[in-house]
């Protein structure tokens, strides 16, 4: 038997090639990406306010 002929009896799924782990992991970076985002801007937000304070007594 080929190896055409083996793919034309039992066609290859993407989770035989790859786990559905590696298909889903884009979704969980997204999440994480979307939070690390938010703690960020809330970073900069307190570092903004910090320099106000600042300025105001130099």
């Amino acid at each position: 038997m080929s190896i055409s002929e083996s793919n034309q009896s039992a066609p290859i799924a993407r989770h035989d090639i790859i786990s559905e782990d590696a298909l889903n992991w884009s979704d969980e970076y997204s999440k994480k990406i979307k939070k690390a985002i938010k703690l960020n801007n809330q970073f900069l937000k307190s570092l903004k306010q910090i320099r106000k304070e600042l300025s105001k007594s130099a």
